[in-house]
């Protein structure tokens, strides 16, 4: 997993949690959240959390087979990120 940053030409840049995949020999990406309305120095926290420690699809955790909605991963991502920095503030 990692956080793309998207240019954007009128508006501020985007920021994406992504996941790369193989299928048929390409290389893609499938988006899990956008991140950009948690704010850049939140964003950076996730970033350096990615770095430390290697994050696995929820499949291989819980053994599910039934993916979550966008909005869901996002709302969850966004829960524990803000719990996890309000404990170390």
């Amino acid at each position: 997993m990692f956080i793309s940053k998207t240019p954007n030409r009128n508006s501020p840049s985007t920021y994406l949690l992504r996941e790369s995949y193989r299928e048929n020999r390409k290389v893609k990406k499938w988006t899990l959240a956008n991140l950009t309305k948690l704010g850049t120095v939140i964003i950076a926290k996730i970033q350096e959390e990615l770095k430390v420690n290697k994050l696995v699809p929820v499949s291989e955790v819980l053994g599910t087979t039934e993916y979550l909605s966008h909005d869901t991963v996002e709302v969850t991502l966004a829960a524990k990120t803000k719990s996890k920095i309000l404990q170390h503030s």
